[in-house]
């Protein structure tokens, strides 16, 4: 018995054409129930604090690679963006103050992760 008779039938039974149809459309049907009927993931609670670094005194290439809206990422799960940059001289370099915002995950708890 061929896989595929003078037909063009598979086993003999269905045609080549009408079985890929039926598999597309198969395939289509299941990705529409997996769109509607798996859960939307919540993206996960956050929680803010606000905190003022001084950094010390610093070289002036360093100061100037600092701006306001960098980010540092020490895990996935919290974030540190930093908000306001004060500049104070002393003498050939440059006392570095930076306010900054931690975001941090929430686990289910409520507490931070």
């Amino acid at each position: 018995m061929a896989l595929i008779d003078d037909n063009g039938r598979v086993f003999g039974w269905i045609n080549i054409i009408d079985a890929l149809v039926v598999l597309m459309v198969l395939a289509v049907v299941s990705v529409w129930i997996a769109f509607v009927f798996l859960d939307d993931a919540e993206p996960p609670e956050t929680e803010t604090t606000y905190a003022t670094l001084d950094m010390g005194v610093q070289e002036p290439y360093a100061v100037e690679a600092i701006s306001e809206g960098d980010t540092y990422e020490p895990s996935g799960t919290s974030t540190l963006r930093v908000t306001d940059v004060h500049l104070t001289p002393q003498g050939d370099t440059t006392r570095v103050f930076l306010r900054v915002a931690i975001e941090v995950e929430l686990n289910s708890q409520g507490s931070l992760i």
